[in-house]
């Protein structure tokens, strides 16, 4: 508790991953936070995002994470950024860069994003600063191919035939079950690195089938 206190956390992608980690932290006894996301609270979030109720809906989702983290911790140093993060070519407005200094300056970076193009551009910036630890969790719902899994990995590398797929999409968390699970594991996995820097608990994926069994899972 005493290293997460001391430790400067970012989490890019505030929906149903990062929303749900944010709050094992800061239950865990985080208390330095940087949260990254430009969209808005939906009915459709609901169903997986504990911190998130009815009268949210239409407001920023970093915001109302910071209120729910704030009334769960008072004392908590929160800074919020409603944007996206984005390669540094991309940027067109000050606030851009804002993002990306945040990003570079956390000791640790989870990952929550549903589009690869954001998580290689967070890898990119991780590798050019040659420090700090990087986190990534994402669940894929894709009904029609009867895909249901979660993967968490630690210093991520994404293969570059993966890096024009849409990532986890629209429906990645249709079920709270799968997403509370994938955020223990990846919660694990942190403090697994923090107990041991040389850990081998790196990468880890569970498959479901359609009725949400447990077919499979592979750990590294």
């Amino acid at each position: 508790m005493r290293q997460l206190a001391s430790l400067r956390f970012c989490i890019v992608g505030c929906g149903a991953t990062g929303a749900n980690f944010a709050e094992m932290l800061v239950r865990t006894g985080a208390t330095h936070l940087t949260l990254v996301d430009g969209t808005r609270v939906e009915d459709s979030n609901l169903n997986r995002v504990f911190s998130f109720v009815n009268a949210d809906c239409g407001e920023p989702k970093v915001r109302v994470l910071k209120r729910y983290l704030e009334s769960i911790r008072p004392g908590l140093e929160v800074n919020v950024f409603q944007d996206s993060f984005r390669r540094r070519e991309h940027i067109t407005r000050p606030e851009g860069q804002l993002v990306r200094d945040a990003v570079h300056d956390a000791d640790v970076v989870f990952i929550g994003t549903d589009t690869n193009t954001s998580r290689l551009a967070i890898e990119e910036l991780h590798r050019d600063k040659g420090r700090g630890m990087l986190l990534s969790c994402g669940v894929l719902v894709d009904r029609e191919a009867d895909i249901f899994e979660f993967e968490c990995t630690w210093s991520p590398v994404t293969p570059p035939d993966k890096a024009a797929d849409e990532g986890y999409g629209p429906e990645n968390a249709s079920f709270a079950s799968l997403v509370h699970e994938a955020t223990s594991v990846a919660f694990t996995m942190l403090l697994s690195h923090l107990t041991c820097a040389d850990s081998n608990f790196r990468w880890y994926r569970r498959r479901y089938d359609a009725c949400l069994r447990p077919i499979a899972a592979e750990v590294a």
